[in-house]
Formats: structure tokens, C-alpha cells, sequence
């Protein structure tokens, strides 16, 4: 019978290189739990030894007895608080030494992967799998050992005492073993689907918090208040399948046990009326059988906790052998002129059954800005995600300053090129903390000079705390405008020479829309602008403008020439409407 399967064994021994940098920690935790093991067994065969004395009315053996009950306990005590120090010092260290190669390898995954996998799912490997896996090594498999050991030494007390009642002992371990071996496979199976239901579970609770504001104003609390109870049940339902059996199958080996131990007691109670076995030996024999029996049984229970810590190893070591982003750091290339060129650009998601981006071709010149426009879904902020990387395009060309952006170390691409989102994620922090991101060792001045460029330094200068001002998670202490212009200020601090943005003013008023605007046409001057808008507001005057339709550049021109040839760009305009804003 197989208990684990080649591949699981081989992520078992994977595991090892953990356990390589504390090895030495963990041989002294061995040793230390071996003996401290031991001296606890001792006093049972000294218990019986002093039955037997007070039998024999022998009161100087029994004092002796005592002394060296109480050096075992005073030994015992000292290595107990080496054995805790060691087993959390060698927990803590190796479930750390996983958490952080597994946040890395999150870090550096491609963001196809974070398409395929919720955030709750990698929430749920990093905290339960990996404390599953440390615990294991430091913890279960170091009961087992000791299990192991109490076998060794109980079964040589036991042998001693009595080969016949032993041997009534031994008649248990097949039925025992079988009962594990069955019910470890269900639990397997049971603890599967308890994972999936938590990675689910996780999921739900950050995006029920992150959208806390949305469900208090659409008053939806009830809806999600009923998806929390249904993921509740689910996780109930799972915890008890484990428990029932797990329970089950531990009353099945409890009877087995109990059985077991009558037959003992009655053989046992025979001989000693026939003068066989001592009162001493029988009461020593019965504490060291007990010892002996479970141990026996934990040794076969390790079934379980190896099948359940099998599942989390495949499930950490599925991420950990994603492929992940090269950074090519040898590739340095700085952005000097800032000109994309795309060739005949094709690209399709995984698992899509057709092509986001269809044979796109465009030139844009440096220190120009430039503008695509389309209806939604045809593929515009994706041809963003492939600018900058985020998104691996298989057929064609995007070439910067003359060299195709594969060639480019993905570090130089992305420091080099400023991508501003619709939603700019702010960090729970200062102003002044936020700006640094994009340039740790910015001098203050620059980083005003940056937040002038942006048109928000009025605006923090007006702050009690200015640049040292606390903005929330997500930056919720400011507005929609203010963020954006932050995040343009960020960017310029950065210094790069390719601005992409995506969406930047589709949720601003007037104002906002017309300072990011006139912040942003003042940066053309000196960068090159690659703007995504629905708003025609926000790009009527622009030098040159593409229609996107279904994946293709279907137009491109000015304002004034797309309205007389572009049927899209008609539609939109019309749709949208317009208020040209002059900004220079």
C-alpha cells in the first residue's frame, strides 16, 4: 500500500533545502526530545519499583527511589525549556524562510498568473499551507520520531516485564494500521476541498472589505452578509466530514484498544495469582503498554498528517515552480528619445478563443502626445499592458528608440516608461512616502519641483502636516482628482521619458480633468504621451488621435479629420459630447 506517490515524495524531499540552514538546531531539538522522552518513561518502571518495595516493607529503597525520581525531574524540567526554545525557534525560522521565498515568487509572477488566481487563493497558500509545511517538519514529524522512540523504549520495558502479555499487545497493530491507512485517504480528499472552500473564503473577505463603501451605498449588506454564512456552512460541512471521520476511525482503533486491554488485564490478573508477575511489574507493565499502544498508533495516524501536508506542498510548490518575469538586469537600456514603433501587434489571453489585438501597427514620434480612442473592449488598455510588459505579446514588434522591448531588461523598460492607471493604488502612508517610491533619494526640492509640474502642490501646501500628511489605504483621504495628479507628480519624479495613461480622467470633474490636462500637455513638451480616454474632452485638440475597433487601429488623424472620416469616432463623439478646455 501506497501512502505517498512519487511526485509527493519528491516535494517532500524538496522541502530539505529549509531545513539545511537550521540542521543543527534541529539534531540538538532531536536530541534534546529523545531524551527528554525518555527520562519521562523512567519514572513508570520506578513507580513499579516502589510498589514492590512498599510490598516489602523496604522504606530505604524507597527513599533511594524518590532521589532519583527527583534528578530525573530537574533534568527533565532544563531539557523541557531547551526542547520549547529550540521547537519555536526552528518553527518560526523555516515558516518565514517559506513565507518569504513564496512572497517573492508571488512578487515576481507575470500578471497573467493573477488572472488565473484569486488573491484569497495566494492569501491561503502563504499563511495556511506554508504553517502546515513548517509545522510538519518542526512539529508532527518530530512526534513521530518520538513516537518511534517511545516504541524502542516502552517495548523494551514491556519485554521485560512480561513476553506474554506483550505479545497480546502486538495483535492490534494490522487492524490499526488498515483503519488509518482507509479513513487518511478520505481525509485527503475531504482536506482538498476544505482548501479550495478557504481560498474562496479569503477571497471574499478582502474584496468584502477592500468594497466596504460600495456595499454600504448600494445596501447590499444583506447579499454579502448571506455569500459570508454560504462560505460559513461550506467551511462547517468540510470540518465536520474531517472530524466524522477522523473521529470514526479513532473510536474503531479505540475498540480495537480497549479490547486489546482486557485481554491484557485478565492474563495479567492470572499471572500474578499464579505467582507469575508481580504487583509492581504488572502496574509498571500496564503504564508502559499504554504509552506503548499509542505511540503505535500515532506512528500509523502519521498517514494523515502526511497526506493533508502533501496537499499544501503541491499547492506551494505549484506556485514556486511558476514560471516567473525576467528581469534581464544585463539588458540596461535608457529611454533617450522616447519614439514607440508597433508592427503588425497580435495578442490573445490565455484560455481566450480569440485575439484582443489584431496586426496593430502605429509610429509615435518623441515629445508627442498622441491619443487612442474606441469603444470599450476593443483592446486599448491592453495595448497599454503590452508597452510596458505587463502582458507578453507572442506575434509582432513594439520597438522603443529603436530596440524591441524584449531586448530591453524589463527593469530599464518599466523604470523608463511612467504607467498611470484609472485607479492609482496609493500606499497607506505620507504624501512624501508615496512620491519617494518612484525615487527613493529625491531631494525635497525635487520633489516639489514634481507636485508643481502636477498642479497639486497648492493643494499640500494647504495641508496641516503638508508632505508629511497621512492618505489612508488607497489614498481614501483624497479625492479622485487629487490622486490622479499625485500619481502624475509621482511619475514625473521618476523622471521617465514614456508616459502611458490609461483612463486617467474618465472619473474627474471639470477642474480636475483641466489641471491633469494642462499638467499633462506641459509634459509633452519634453516626454512622449501615450493617452487612453474615453472622455473627447480630455484629447480633442491632441496632434493626433487613433480609433481603435475590435483589436485594429481602424482611423487615425486629427479631431477635425476623424469627425468627417471616422463612423466610430462620430459615434463617440456624439455619445460622449465634449468641452474643449484650453490648457496651453
Amino acid at each position: 500500500m501506497k501512502i505517498l506517490s512519487s511526485d509527493e515524495k519528491f516535494l517532500f524531499k524538496r522541502t530539505l533545502s529549509y531545513i539545511k540552514p537550521v540542521k543543527k538546531y534541529l539534531v540538538w531539538l532531536y536530541i534534546v526530545t529523545i531524551l527528554t522522552t525518555i527520562l519521562e518513561l523512567l519514572p513508570t518502571f520506578y513507580m513499579g519499583k516502589i510498589i514492590d518495595s512498599i510490598v516489602m516493607k523496604n522504606y530505604t529503597e524507597v527513599i533511594n527511589i524518590i532521589f532519583i525520581l527527583f534528578l530525573i525531574f530537574v533534568f527533565n524540567s532544563a531539557l523541557s525549556f531547551v526542547e520549547t526554545y529550540l521547537n519555536n525557534l526552528l518553527k518560526n525560522k523555516m515558516s518565514l524562510s517559506i513565507k518569504n521565498d513564496f512572497f517573492v515568487k508571488i512578487v515576481r509572477l507575470p500578471t497573467e498568473k493573477f488572472d488565473q488566481i484569486k488573491i484569497g487563493e495566494f492569501i491561503s497558500r502563504i499563511e495556511d499551507d506554508t504553517t502546515i509545511i513548517s509545522k510538519f517538519y518542526t512539529e508532527d514529524l518530530l512526534n513521530i520520531v518520538l513516537s518511534i522512540a517511545t516504541v524502542i523504549v516502552t517495548g523494551y520495558f514491556v519485554l521485560r516485564l512480561s513476553i506474554g502479555l506483550s505479545l497480546i499487545a502486538v495483535f492490534s497493530f494490522p487492524i490499526t494500521f488498515l483503519i488509518y491507512y482507509l479513513f487518511g485517504r478520505k481525509i485527503k480528499h475531504y482536506s482538498q476541498e476544505g482548501k479550495k472552500i478557504r481560498d474562496n473564503y479569503y477571497s471574499f473577505l478582502q474584496e468584502a472589505l477592500i468594497s466596504i463603501r460600495e456595499i454600504k451605498c448600494l445596501t447590499i449588506e444583506k447579499l454579502v452578509l448571506n455569500r459570508f454564512n454560504n462560505y460559513s456552512d461550506q467551511t462547517f460541512a468540510n470540518n465536520m466530514k474531517i472530524t466524522i471521520a477522523s473521529t470514526f476511525s479513532g473510536l474503531l482503533n479505540i475498540s480495537v484498544t480497549t479490547i486489546t486491554d482486557w485481554v491484557i488485564i485478565a492474563y495479567g490478573a492470572w499471572l500474578i495469582i499464579s505467582d507469575k508477575l508481580s504487583i509492581g511489574s504488572y502496574i509498571a507493565f500496564n503504564g508502559y503498554i499504554s504509552k506503548f499502544l499509542n505511540s503505535i498508533q500515532n506512528i500509523i495516524a502519521a498517514n494523515i498528517l502526511i497526506q493533508t501536508t502533501a496537499v499544501s506542498l503541491e499547492r506551494v510548490y505549484y506556485l514556486l515552480d511558476a514560471e516567473i518575469e525576467q528581469y534581464n538586469d544585463e539588458a540596461v537600456f535608457n529611454i533617450l528619445q522616447g519614439s514607440i514603433e508597433i508592427n503588425d501587434l497580435q495578442f490573445k489571453y490565455n484560455n481566450s478563443s480569440c485575439e484582443t489585438i489584431k496586426n496593430v501597427s502605429l509610429n509615435i514620434k518623441p515629445n508627442t502626445i498622441s491619443a487612442i480612442v474606441g469603444l470599450n473592449g476593443c483592446g486599448k488598455s491592453t495595448l497599454l499592458n503590452l508597452i510596458v510588459r505587463l502582458y507578453e505579446h507572442k506575434n509582432g514588434k513594439i520597438i522603443i528608440d529603436g530596440k524591441p522591448i524584449e531586448e530591453i531588461s524589463l527593469r530599464s523598460l518599466r523604470e523608463n516608461i511612467a504607467y498611470i492607471r484609472q485607479e492609482p493604488y496609493l500606499f497607506n502612508a505620507s504624501i512624501k512616502e508615496n512620491l519617494l517610491l518612484s525615487k527613493p533619494m529625491a531631494t525635497m526640492e525635487e520633489i516639489q519641483d514634481a507636485c508643481k509640474k502636477a498642479y497639486i502642490d497648492k493643494y499640500i501646501d494647504m495641508l496641516p502636516d503638508k508632505y508629511e500628511t497621512l492618505i489612508g489605504e488607497g489614498g481614501i483621504k483624497l479625492s479622485g482628482g487629487q490622486k490622479q495628479r499625485l500619481s502624475v507628480a509621482r511619475a514625473v519624479l521618476r523622471g521617465s521619458k514614456i508616459f502611458l495613461l490609461d483612463e486617467i480622467t474618465s472619473d474627474l470633474d471639470g477642474e480636475s480633468e483641466y489641471f491633469i490636462m494642462k499638467s499633462i500637455h506641459e509634459l509633452s513638451k519634453d516626454h512622449t504621451i501615450l493617452m487612453v480616454a474615453h472622455r473627447l474632452s480630455s484629447f480633442i485638440d491632441f496632434p493626433k488621435i487613433y480609433v481603435m475597433n475590435e483589436g485594429v487601429i481602424d482611423d487615425e488623424g486629427t479631431h477635425t479629420e476623424l469627425i468627417s472620416s471616422s463612423d466610430i469616432y462620430k459615434r463617440l463623439f456624439k455619445k460622449k459630447g465634449h468641452k474643449k478646455f484650453r490648457y496651453i
